[in-house]
């Protein structure tokens, strides 16, 4: 008897590989597993983590893989044996990811083999799910295929978010008629940027408008004596100040009250980012005016 080409049984002919496999299967010495060689029919074999087809041809497991929805899986998904490595390629296995998109081969293959010892292989391929969930995977040869699952978890799905927050400095008192001025900081915690961030304060009741600066963006005055500040994006870690300047003009003995409040906001470009605390997005600050 002439010995077999190494490669995969479907390379013999018909006959040939039914005697081996009836003598393998029947001798106690024979190198190959009787979890790859059990009779066709027979409960689909787990080990493990592995599942592995169940046809009398078909040594082929897949195992079960964890992936992060939006980043990509790149790690094992199955093993084969077969009675050697020799052109055995990556190309030979297509992997059915489950979550409709198109089947791809295999990343990339790494097959062993020690004695008269069947071939070992170990298959790796790479995906990226686009949402978190429990997939079905078929990995496929040309001899049968087996399939296994994906848990995903829900990376790709998390909501960015920015906790902005706002904070005033300025005199707790101020003569009348006097100029004074009130420091607003607009500071973003994170994690992420802040997009789009505006700032508003009112003309406080009891002084009249003086002027504006600020470190980002532009500001402005709106005809019912509101000064606003566009901000841009406020990186996770970063602030902006804005200076307001007003002269007071309220009675002796008053209290002038200072409001004001920062948010993420929606535009043209992007949506309001979440901002996961939104009870720090004001502050006030009351000065008492005196002689």
């Amino acid at each position: 008897m002439h010995s077999p080409t190494p490669g995969r049984f479907s390379g013999r002919s018909a006959a040939l590989t039914l005697a081996l496999l009836a003598l393998a299967a029947c001798s106690p010495d024979s190198p190959v597993s009787p979890a790859r060689l059990r009779p066709a029919g027979s409960p689909l074999a787990a080990i493990g983590d592995s599942h592995c087809s169940n046809g009398t041809l078909e040594f082929i497991c897949a195992i079960d893989i964890a992936a992060t929805a939006g980043s990509e899986f790149s790690g094992e998904v199955g093993t084969e044996q077969l009675s050697g490595c020799a052109n055995v390629v990556a190309g030979d296995y297509q992997i059915e990811w489950g979550d409709g998109s198109t089947p791809s081969s295999a990343s990339s293959i790494d097959c062993t083999q020690s004695g008269d010892n069947p071939a070992a292989v170990t298959i790796f391929g790479s995906h990226t799910y686009a949402a978190a969930g429990s997939y079905t995977f078929t990995l496929r040869n040309g001899l049968g295929m087996a399939t296994a699952t994906a848990t995903v978890s829900g990376g790709g799905d998390t909501v960015a978010g920015a906790d902005v927050a706002l904070g005033i400095s300025g005199p707790s008192s101020a003569k009348r008629g006097t100029q004074v001025s009130y420091l607003i900081t607009v500071s973003n915690a994170g994690p992420s940027s802040a997009h789009n961030v505006i700032m508003a304060v009112p003309v406080p009741s009891g002084t009249s408008f003086v002027g504006v600066a600020t470190s980002q963006g532009t500001c402005a005055v709106t005809k019912g004596g509101s000064i606003t500040c566009s901000l841009g994006d406020l990186p996770s870690g970063g602030s902006a100040g804005s200076t307001v300047s007003v002269k007071v003009t309220a009675k002796v003995g008053s209290a002038v009250a200072y409001l004001a409040s920062a948010n993420s906001t929606t535009d043209g470009v992007a949506p309001a980012t979440p901002d996961p605390d939104t009870s720090n997005n004001w502050a006030s600050l009351t000065t008492t005016v005196t002689k």
